[in-house]
C-alpha cells in the first residue's frame, strides 16, 4: 500500500512564507546586481568574483525551481503544499529543465561532468535575466492563486515592487 504524503501543518505553511520571501528577494536583488555590474564585484582585488555572484544567484534559482517544479517531500517546501493542484496547472519548459541540469552541475563542484572540458559552460548575464523573468512570472502567478494568508508582508512588498517593475 502506498504511503500517503504528509503535508505540513497550517501554522508551518504560514510561517514558511518568510523563507519564500527571502528566496524571491535574493533572486531579484542579485539579478538586478548582475544587470548593473555583470559578474564582477566592484573595487575587488579578487580574481574570480564571477563565482561569488553566480553561485549566489544560481542557488536561489535552484531553490525556487524545486519549490515550483519538484519539491514537496515532508521537509522541502513546495508550491503544491499551498496549492495541491499546482503541478497540474504548470508546465516545466524544456529550456528551464535544461538550465536546472546546468545549475546542478555548476553548483556541484565535485561532479565529473563539471570537470569535463567539453562541458565547460560560460554563464552570461543575459541568462540571469531570462531565469529571473521566468521565476518572477511564476511567483506572480503563484501569489495570485494562493490564499492571501500565506503571503508575508515582505512578499507583498516584493510583489508590489515587481508590479512597478512590469508596469512603471
Amino acid at each position: 500500500m502506498a504511503k500517503k504524503k504528509k503535508f505540513p501543518k497550517e501554522s508551518i505553511l504560514i510561517d514558511s512564507g518568510n523563507s519564500l520571501s527571502y528566496e524571491v528577494e535574493m533572486m531579484r536583488e542579485i539579478a538586478f546586481y548582475v544587470k548593473k555590474f555583470g559578474f564582477r564585484l566592484p573595487n575587488s582585488d579578487l580574481i574570480n568574483t564571477e563565482n561569488f555572484v553566480l553561485v549566489a544567484f544560481l542557488t536561489h534559482i535552484r531553490n525556487l525551481y524545486y519549490f515550483f517544479y519538484e519539491g514537496g517531500n515532508s521537509d522541502w517546501m513546495s508550491a503544491r503544499h499551498y496549492l495541491p493542484k499546482w503541478r497540474e496547472k504548470i508546465i516545466l519548459p524544456k529550456d528551464i529543465k535544461e538550465y536546472n541540469i546546468r545549475i546542478q552541475h555548476y553548483l556541484s563542484h565535485l561532479s565529473y561532468r563539471r570537470a569535463d572540458p567539453d562541458f565547460k559552460y560560460k554563464w552570461k548575464p543575459l541568462e540571469v535575466g531570462l531565469l529571473y523573468l521566468h521565476f518572477r512570472d511564476l511567483i506572480i502567478r503563484f501569489s495570485k492563486e494562493v490564499d492571501e494568508k500565506y503571503l508575508t508582508k515582505r512578499l507583498k512588498v516584493l510583489l508590489r515592487d515587481i508590479e512597478k517593475e512590469i508596469n512603471p
